[in-house]
């Protein structure tokens, strides 16, 4: 420990006030506490401290550098001086001083007007105390005899003012230290590491619904607003009582109103217990109460819509709500206040901080011009309750509200949010947002831990791995970063729909993970099924799987790859484009590549040999003409039903003679050798939709046409 040097406090107690220097001293703090408080005591006309603190005569000023004082309680102006009081901790306890400090000339100078007693541990009782005689003696001060006014410090050349969370002190006896580990404190700037009167709750409630409990616990809420609930003491069980508003039984079986523990797709794949009408209902699921719920149990109680018969279509959603409750074993630091919430679905429950965030990742662009910009909440709004996505993407009746029921509007909805983000607001103004996405993502990382995946299905896989890789990139989560560089391609529904052909090196349009087989795609050319996205198959691998040439699905550029994919698909590509950082954490080749060509090109026909299904026009102005699939749009015009072009059906008793696979050479197609409309399936087709923008919103739009340029 280093000493401060007593003859320096000699020389400047001897010398003339005018000659004085500032002491620059080592020093050790308990011996300048006391030397401290002993010259300023000696500085004091014994009149201005039995006076009540009323100084009638100026006192000496003492030239002191104060930078080295570990903290400054409080500092208020007084009549254009600065009155200070000061806190100093010293090795048994802590004393304190008031007076007037002033800047002058580059120099502190310190007027003593008193000190108060010191103690033998600071308690925050006693902090209180100390504060409050410290504010009275300063508000019972006279005007201090005229003295040079001081010269304005820059703020950063001001002593700090250091709280009990920021002053490496265990300040209320309980082992912990400070703001990073006190869960009494609720930032740096808390003057009081204790908890106030460690508040207790008997229950909770968060979007209409409440959890109550058999007596009070201690709760809190993460840093998106999500409760957590911890016993008495760690190891111990949180007793749940009521989760309203309460499941009711159906008027058939089952149950409304449900809730679950850490769902789970791999344990219990699609099964729920929110609501019988939904997919795959398995009552067994939902517990009984009172539950004891221990450390790292996630309740996910949903709120039914009754109002509706929801059990058919797969795109009604049944619950109009759902809220989270997580178990901890402990009040976490500043009480949960700096931490996501865990995800709400099984797998690892760790604490992840929000001052993780890497905010110099995010980009900062000025707000595209001519189209309105949606505003933080009305984004926060859409983001804030929990998504339950941890069922089939393909049915959307145990997803609950607001969230979107089909992936392609989730894809819209998410990249609104992303490249909202991406404007150049204050980091604060856009900080809750920012930590509702990242969290949802947190949600979704440790759905496809548990073994979750979202396949195309036409439209109903998209927009889970933007969200995701946007959480990894904003938190540097190496295993985020590996587990979508090692995600099978039918994972998410972008990397599902598109590929690069290993005929010809394009990226194209088309899913594999549905079982299409050759008739299949045929099939759904003639008329709408439930393989209407499937690759093209011509020419097969060596190993029987699609090859491709051209764009797949029931007709190229339109249908799902026009409606449902590649509109908003662009506005993800868009948001990789322009978060590099982002882009490093998710980078799908053929995605990018294919969505790239999509905006320059268009759907992709050409280098197709392939003979062009044949048929007659049904209905329209040519009902009954002979018609190709290469030729259907100049043949079959018109309208067969109100509301229904005419098109050309296809003579399926014509499949493997003059079109479809080749008997001679299974794998190939029969080829075409008829060029009066042209060579191949749809040679019309190619370049049709270029930058076609449905299901983007006029914000996306800009945002592209603003900031995306395009090598």
């Amino acid at each position: 420990m280093r000493l401060f040097k007593a003859f320096q406090l000699r020389e400047l107690l001897s010398s003339p006030v005018e000659k004085r220097k500032p002491i620059y001293a080592d020093w050790d703090v308990p011996l300048l506490a006391f030397i401290l408080i002993a010259s300023l005591l000696l500085l004091t006309p014994a009149s201005s401290w039995a006076q009540n603190a009323k100084v009638v005569q100026a006192p000496k000023q003492v030239n002191l550098d104060l930078s080295p004082f570990p903290s400054i309680l409080s500092e208020d102006k007084f009549r254009g001086k600065n009155v200070v009081c000061l806190f100093i901790p010293t090795s048994n306890g802590f004393k304190s001083a008031l007076g007037v400090l002033q800047t002058r000339a580059g120099e502190s100078f310190w007027r003593n007007l008193g000190s108060l007693a010191a103690s033998r541990r600071p308690s925050r009782k006693q902090m209180r105390k100390f504060k409050r005689t410290c504010m009275r003696l300063r508000d019972q001060l006279e005007d201090p005899p005229d003295i040079p006014s001081p010269m304005p410090t820059p703020p950063e050349e001001n002593d700090p003012v250091v709280s009990e969370c920021s002053d490496g002190m265990d300040n209320d006896s309980d082992g912990l230290v400070d703001v990073t580990n006190d869960p009494g404190c609720t930032d740096a700037n808390d003057n009081s590491e204790a908890s106030e009167g460690d508040p207790k709750q008997g229950e909770v409630s968060q979007w209409g619904i409440t959890f109550v409990f058999d007596r009070p616990y201690r709760t809190g809420t993460f840093a998106n607003g999500d409760y957590w609930v911890a016993p008495d003491a760690p190891g111990e069980s949180v007793t749940i009582v009521e989760i309203l508003p309460a499941a009711q039984s159906g008027p058939s079986y089952g149950w409304v109103n449900g809730w679950e523990v850490n769902p789970s797709r791999s344990l219990h794949p699609g099964q729920q217990a929110f609501d019988y009408r939904a997919n795959l209902y398995n009552q067994s699921l939902m517990p009984t109460l009172p539950y004891s719920a221990e450390a790292g149990d996630s309740i996910i109680k949903a709120i039914s819509d009754t109002s509706f018969d929801c059990s058919f279509p797969v795109s009604n959603q049944c619950l109009s709500i759902a809220a989270v409750l997580t178990v901890l074993d402990a009040v976490p630091p500043q009480r949960g206040a700096i931490y996501f919430r865990p995800p709400y679905v099984r797998g690892d429950k760790s604490l992840v901080s929000i001052n993780d965030i890497r905010w110099e990742l995010l980009p900062s662009l000025p707000p595209p011009s001519g189209v309105a910009i949606p505003t933080l909440q009305s984004l926060i709004d859409q983001i804030a309750p929990v998504n339950t996505d941890h069922g089939f993407a393909h049915d959307a009746r145990a997803r609950a509200k607001p969230s979107p029921w089909y992936g392609a509007n989730i894809s819209t909805r998410n990249m609104e949010i992303m490249l909202r983000l991406f404007l150049n607001d204050p980091i604060e103004e856009k900080k809750q947002l920012l930590v509702h996405f990242v969290n949802y993502g947190l949600d979704l990382f440790a759905m496809l831990e548990d073994g979750h995946g979202w396949n195309a299905a036409g439209g109903h896989g998209h927009g889970r791995a933007a969200p995701i890789a946007f959480a990894g990139t904003m938190l540097q989560r190496q295993d985020i970063i590996e587990a979508l560089a090692n995600a099978p391609s039918w994972k998410f529904g972008e990397t599902d729909a598109t590929y690069i052909s290993p005929i010809t090196g394009m990226a194209l349009y088309g899913e594999n993970s549905g079982g299409c087989t050759e008739l299949n795609y045929w099939q759904s050319i003639n008329s709408p099924t439930s393989y209407n996205v499937c690759r093209d198959p011509y020419p097969a691998t060596s190993s029987g799987a699609p090859g491709g040439t051209i764009d797949g699905g029931r007709i190229p550029g339109a249908y799902y790859q026009s409606c449902c994919t590649s509109g908003q698909w662009q506005a993800t590509f868009t948001g990789l484009e322009l978060m590099p950082a982002l882009k490093q954490t998710w980078n799908p080749p053929a995605f990018l590549q294919y969505v790239k060509r999509f905006l320059q090109v268009g759907a992709w026909t050409q280098g197709d040999t392939c003979a062009p299904g044949r048929g007659f026009c049904l209905g329209g102005d040519n009902a009954g003409q002979p018609c190709t699939t290469a030729n259907s749009q100049n043949i079959c015009t018109g309208i067969q039903i109100p509301g229904v072009a005419s098109k050309c059906e296809l003579d399926m008793s014509q499949y493997g003679v003059s079109f479809g696979p080749d008997p001679s050479m299974p794998g190939h197609c029969i080829q075409d050798s008829d060029p009066t409309d042209g060579i191949g399936r749809f040679p019309q087709l190619n370049g049709t939709n270029q930058g076609l923008a449905w299901g983007q919103t006029p914000f996306q739009l800009k945002m592209r046409e603003q900031y995306l340029v395009l090598e």
